[in-house]
C-alpha cells in the first residue's frame, strides 16, 4: 500500500493551525486558571473585610466608644442566656439589646 505524496503546502498549513490550536487552547486554559484565582482572592477579600465589620461592631458602639467586655451568660435585666452579655464596672449584666436600651434611657 502506498501513499500519495504529501503536498508541502498542505502539510505546512495543518501544522500551523494544529500549533495555533495548541497555542489557544494553553492561552486559554492560563486565562481561566487566573480569573478562577482572581475571583477566589475577590471573594476571600470580601469575607475578610465582613468579619472585620462583624468584629469592630461587636467591640464598638455606634458612636465609636468602646463596649464593656463581654461574654456568654444571661442577662441581668431580660433573663435570657445570650451568645454575648456585656459586663458593665457597676457589676450588671446586659445583652446588647437591655444595654442599648439602658444607654438610651441614660441619655
Amino acid at each position: 500500500m502506498l501513499l500519495a505524496p504529501v503536498d508541502p503546502q498542505t502539510l505546512g498549513v495543518n501544522l500551523a493551525l494544529l500549533i495555533g490550536a495548541v497555542l489557544l487552547a494553553a492561552f486559554v486554559l492560563i486565562a481561566v486558571i487566573a480569573v478562577w484565582t482572581g475571583a477566589k482572592i475577590g471573594f476571600w477579600h470580601l469575607r475578610r473585610d465582613h468579619a472585620a465589620r462583624k468584629e469592630s461592631s461587636r467591640k464598638y458602639r455606634p458612636n465609636g466608644g468602646p463596649c464593656p467586655p463581654s461574654a456568654p451568660g444571661i442577662c441581668g435585666a431580660c433573663g435570657r442566656p445570650h451568645d454575648q452579655v456585656y459586663h458593665l464596672p457597676s457589676g450588671q449584666r446586659r445583652c446588647p439589646a437591655c444595654y442599648a436600651q439602658q444607654l438610651k434611657e441614660s441619655s
